[in-house]
């Protein structure tokens, strides 16, 4: 793995990773990568447990005010989906009040 980061480095031209003798800490750029790194990753596990556990997909259809969806929903988004693989969350924002038989959604 270490030489995987380095390469890794190499090929973005910085350091990720302040080496000391007996531990690793982050420099202010891995520190800025990390969390695209982090949800990158979590795409592939949710990917793959989608291959690996084929099962009949659910699709539910919501939505909220762009403010809620944003600023609640959207930070929970990529944990729900890892606990709940089976589900595809079609999610919409609408600034009015909304028909769910009419428009066909689930939650609002």
């Amino acid at each position: 793995i270490s030489h995987q980061v380095k390469k890794l480095e190499q090929h973005i031209g910085t350091l990720l990773f302040e080496r000391l003798p007996r531990a690793l800490v982050l420099t202010t750029e891995g520190r800025d990568f990390l969390p695209d790194v982090t949800a990158t990753f979590d795409a592939l596990r949710i990917a793959a447990a989608r291959v690996a556990h084929p099962q009949r997909r659910h699709v539910v259809a919501a939505t909220a005010p762009a403010v809620f969806a944003i600023g609640w929903m959207l930070p929970r988004l990529q944990r729900f989906h890892l606990e709940n693989p089976q589900i595809e969350l079609q999610l919409s924002t609408a600034r009015r009040p909304v028909d769910l038989e009419a428009e066909g959604l689930d939650a609002a």
